[in-house]
């Protein structure tokens, strides 16, 4: 039986192995190269010690993960931490106040994809941090991955050319709604 939980030390050899298979994946499909595995793991390793990392598990095999962080502005402008541009980004978004969360990565072992793997990860953080506005960057080529966000209820802003990240990327979100409206119908 699959479950959704926090990773923990322990996980990081199969959390890699399954980032490995991604990387293979993609490469083959023309996406970016995911193989330098020494970045992924130290990062993954701090991100794992923060609680920011969630895995897709069924008994001890990691069938994915997803990285979550409740600050928009270290997740989409990492240089600068600049206020000025998340403000003008939230007012993008119609904020009001509600609590913020961004997703930083998520991946799928290549044999679980297509098996609702990704939807339940994104279902389970929506349910975690419920009330919040959600945003992400996305590479501009994955398609794949734009069109999976699409699917689960995201906007595509298109390409945000002040995020703060190494290459172009899609602004995808997902404004609180409230009572089935979106909260700022309200204002």
């Amino acid at each position: 039986m699959r479950k959704i939980v926090k990773a923990k030390i322990e996980d990081l050899p199969s959390l890699l192995k399954c980032l490995r298979r991604v990387s293979v994946d993609n490469a083959c499909l023309g996406y970016k190269d995911l193989s330098d595995l020494s970045f992924w793991q130290s990062h993954i390793e701090e991100e794992v010690e923060a609680g920011r990392v969630y895995v897709s598990k069924e008994n001890k095999r990691v069938l994915g993960a997803i990285e979550v962080s409740f600050s928009i502005e270290e997740a989409l402008f990492p240089k600068t931490h600049s206020s000025s541009k998340t403000y003008d980004l939230l007012d993008k978004l119609n904020y009001r106040g509600e609590p913020t969360m961004a997703i930083l990565f998520i991946f799928v072992d290549p044999s679980f994809q297509k098996k609702q793997v990704g939807k339940e990860m994104v279902k389970d953080m929506e349910n975690r941090y419920a009330q919040a506005t959600w945003a992400a960057a996305v590479s501009a080529d994955n398609q794949r991955l734009l069109a999976f966000f699409e699917k689960m209820g995201f906007t595509n802003y298109g390409i945000y050319p002040e995020l703060e990240l190494e290459e172009d990327k899609v602004l995808i979100a997902k404004p609180y709604v409230e009572n089935g409206l979106c909260r700022n119908l309200f204002w």
